[in-house]
């Protein structure tokens, strides 16, 4: 999952250059998924470093910026789905449910201040590598932004509401 492309005429690929780079780095059976940089593929490598470096790398030469790359494999993103703590919003309000993929680990306390945040009526739980977000009054209006929840873990992330996430999981099944 590439973190920010394509959002506000930034950092701009098309997923058939993604593909296609993929390919060219020997991946194979690589599909996209909508046009905000979610890629699945079988890879060769065993070494997630290497597959994460050299995909880094191929953008930064074809388009020109290096994006933040949160790499998961099928187990991982089912995993994430089964240790979902809000089982109601997936069933019904699955476009406001988003997981926030992350590499580091957050400091101690993070996941406590950001349960406590009294913006709204949003939920969150951090579990592993996962940051679990309800948006019960939508996403657009809250004021738990992306900026407030890196300040609070200290790391990076990138999110995918569950549909996405459920779609992606069907995609590597595929493969």
């Amino acid at each position: 999952m590439l973190r920010a492309v394509n959002v506000g005429g930034r950092n701009l690929i098309k997923m058939t250059q993604l593909t296609e780079l993929c390919e060219r780095l020997g991946h194979t059976g690589v599909r996209t998924l909508l046009q905000s940089g979610n890629v699945v593929f079988r890879s060769k490598s065993s070494g997630r470093a290497q597959v994460l470096k050299s995909l880094q790398q191929a953008i930064e030469k074809r388009c020109g910026f290096r994006p933040g790359i949160f790499l998961r494999s099928l187990d991982e993103l089912r995993e994430a789905i089964a240790a979902n703590p809000f089982p109601d919003a997936a069933r019904d309000d699955p476009s406001h449910l988003l997981i926030l993929f992350i590499d580091g680990t957050p400091p101690a306390g993070a996941a406590e201040s950001l349960s406590g945040f009294k913006g709204g009526p949003e939920r969150v739980k951090l579990a592993g590598k996962n940051l679990y977000l309800h948006y019960a009054g939508g996403i657009g209006t809250s004021k738990l932004t992306n900026a407030v929840i890196e300040k609070a873990i200290r790391t990076a992330g990138t999110g995918r509401n569950w549909n996405t996430v459920n779609k992606l999981v069907e995609l590597c099944s595929e493969l």
